[in-house]
């Protein structure tokens, strides 16, 4: 299998309820959206929300990272999920929202 195709989106969801911790209020949850095609035509979907105080990403970054680091070796053939999820880890260092929307769409 390969990936064959994806598209990434930003997505704005507003919460019922804003959730509140001593960084921060969000009233929006925000997250960048992956939806991968693979050359079999299965479809796979992950999501990242940015968490910069966390993990230093934002959805620019997150973006960047699933476009130039993560997804340009799933268009290569692999054989299974292990390989799959070794390419996004070798994909690039840190960026672990970006990596694990990719992860997420490969496991859906």
């Amino acid at each position: 299998m390969k990936i064959a195709d994806y598209q990434l989106t930003i997505v704005h969801i507003p919460l019922a309820t804003p959730f509140i911790t001593a960084l921060r209020r969000v009233e929006t949850a925000s997250a960048v959206r992956l939806r991968i095609v693979a050359d079999d035509g299965r479809i796979g979907i992950g999501e990242a929300p940015p968490t910069e105080a966390i993990t230093g990403e934002s959805l620019a970054s997150i973006r960047r990272s699933i476009e130039n680091f993560l997804i340009p070796p799933m268009g290569r053939p692999f054989d299974d999920l292990d390989e799959a999820l070794r390419r996004i880890h070798a994909g690039c260092t840190g960026a672990s929202s970006a990596k694990a929307a990719v992860d997420i769409a490969l496991h859906d």
